[in-house]
């Protein structure tokens, strides 16, 4: 699994990238597992790529780890242009990113599938 796909930039230099990350292991305050409230949620599950071979596409393995859950996909732009790019700052960048899209999904999700 990839973990950025860097797709098309603006007129500005920035970048539109897409980072495939694992889904956290365990569960939300009511004991919903994050993969299962995530998916039942809407909030992953789905991706903006394409399954293929070439550039900027997914394999159908990936593909298929999306749609069950088990990976998410975060879409983000990044300044690549600016600072020049390296693949060690991208990684940089991809995984602040992660932390804060982690940080938003465990206070939506957190009581996700309350019932009572």
């Amino acid at each position: 699994m990839s973990k950025i796909h860097v797709l098309t930039a603006d007129t500005t230099g920035n970048y539109k990238i897409v980072i495939h990350t694992n889904t956290p292991a365990g569960s939300n305050s009511v004991g919903i597992s994050w993969q299962a409230a995530g998916l039942n949620s809407g909030l992953i599950g789905t991706t903006i790529m394409t399954v293929g071979t070439g550039a900027g596409q997914i394999t159908s393995s990936e593909n298929n780890n999306i749609l069950a859950g088990t990976v998410f996909e975060i879409v983000s732009n990044i300044p690549a242009e600016s600072g020049g790019a390296t693949p060690t700052s991208l990684n940089q960048m991809a995984d602040q990113i992660i932390n804060q899209r982690l940080t938003e999904l465990a206070k939506q999700l957190k009581y996700f599938g309350y019932a009572q």
